[in-house]
C-alpha cells in the first residue's frame, strides 16, 4: 500500500471515529439547579420569540402572551404563580442532535437568578432546532433579578 492511502485511510478511520463519538457524548436534554419544571406551549405558539428574554410573574402577563402571539387553541400548562416565575428565551441551533443543557441557579447575595443554557450541536449535518426553553423555577422574590446566559459547546 502506498504511504498516501494509508494516510487516506488514517484520516477516513478517524473521521468515522470522531463523529460517532461526538453523537455518543451529546446525550439527553437536561435541567439542573431549582428548575422544578419545564414547559410546553405546544408546537405553533410562543415557541419563535426572537430577541427576548422573559420573566413571567403573573397569570395576567401570561394572558397577555398568548394575546400577543395569538394563542387561542393552546393547552394552557397549570401554572401556580404563587409558587412559581415562568422564564424563557429563545435559542436555535444546527448539527444532527443538539442537547439543551438548562439550569438555574439562586445567587443570595446579588439578588439574582442566573439560567444558563449550554447548546451542544452533534453530528455533522445540518437540521436546524429551535427552543424557548420554558421553565418553572420557585417564584422570584421581590426585588430580584434574572440575568440569562447562553452559549454553545
Amino acid at each position: 500500500m502506498t504511504t498516501l492511502f494509508r494516510y487516506g485511510m488514517l484520516f477516513l478511520i478517524i473521521f468515522i471515529a470522531y463523529g460517532c463519538e461526538k453523537e455518543l457524548i451529546c446525550g439527553d436534554s437536561k435541567s439542573k439547579g431549582i428548575i422544578t419544571e419545564s414547559v410546553s406551549f405546544g408546537t405553533y405558539c410562543m415557541n419563535w420569540i426572537v430577541d427576548q428574554e422573559f420573566v413571567v410573574d403573573r397569570q395576567e402577563e401570561l394572558d397577555s402572551l398568548y394575546q400577543e402571539h395569538e394563542c387561542d387553541s393552546i393547552e394552557d400548562p397549570e401554572i401556580d404563580f404563587s409558587k412559581s416565575t415562568l422564564l424563557g428565551i429563545y435559542t436555535s441551533g444546527g448539527g444532527c442532535n443538539i442537547q439543551f443543557i438548562r439550569e438555574v441557579e439562586k445567587e443570595e447575595e446579588n439578588k439574582k437568578y442566573v439560567y444558563t443554557i449550554r447548546i451542544r450541536e452533534c453530528g455533522w449535518c445540518d437540521m436546524g432546532f429551535i427552543s424557548m426553553n420554558w421553565v418553572l423555577v420557585p417564584k422570584l422574590p421581590e426585588g430580584w433579578i434574572v440575568k440569562f446566559i447562553v452559549s454553545y459547546e
